[in-house]
């Protein structure tokens, strides 16, 4: 059993409006849910100790149940395991937070921590939303890195184009000059080579 089930089994075995035949019975229905959900689940008590996390979220995380259920936020923030606790800023505010968190896997993940108040005010426990977030950044940087490639590409073919340039022997020619050029070399009359007539005479 573990301090989930503790904490559940202290209240009755209804939910929703729904009587379980058991307390046991209600836990598996709503540990079921909780489990096929696509984002991870945290949840803690009122004093920041973890009490469960789902499947999704040591799938994401890659961190195994052992290593955060029954451990206090505070110290699981101190040794690294997580960058920085959205439980523990929820609880300070007595707010819903959002923030970006990084694991000592080298996962990130956005998550969102949300306060649950008992009838008196108090914090009873703390619920955090857990979204994937390590393919997002891995394609951002792939896209950072394409795009970085291609301007070094433009950037080199736009160097080359101007040595080339630059190294040209460009040779205008002139129209007058090349018609001139052929009626000295016995081509064709130019305009100043007078036409022979009929008789052969000039």
């Amino acid at each position: 059993m573990d301090v989930a089930q503790e904490e559940f089994n202290r209240g009755p075995a209804k939910w929703n409006g729904q009587i379980f035949g058991s307390l046991q019975e209600a836990y598996e229905q709503l540990r079921a849910i909780v489990d096929s959900s696509y984002d991870g689940m945290y949840i803690t008590d009122g004093n920041a100790v973890t009490l469960w996390v789902n499947r999704a979220y040591k799938d994401i995380t890659g961190l195994q149940a052992e290593e955060v259920v029954g451990r206090s936020m505070w110290d699981l923030e101190r040794e690294g395991i997580i960058s920085k606790s959205g439980t523990l800023l929820a609880l300070a505010q007595q707010a819903p937070v959002t923030l970006e968190q990084v694991f000592r896997t080298g996962r990130h993940a956005l998550i969102s921590s949300t306060p649950v108040f008992n009838d008196q005010g108090e914090i009873t426990l703390v619920v955090t939303n857990v979204r994937d977030m390590t393919e997002l950044r891995e394609l951002q940087e792939k896209y950072r890195q394409t795009a970085a490639l291609s301007e070094r590409y433009q950037s080199e073919a736009e160097y080359v184009r101007k040595q080339v340039l630059a190294s040209a022997d460009l040779i205008v020619a002139d129209p007058d000059a090349g018609s001139a050029g052929a009626g000295q070399t016995g081509g064709r009359p130019g305009r100043h080579c007078p036409a022979v007539g009929r008789n052969g005479s000039g």
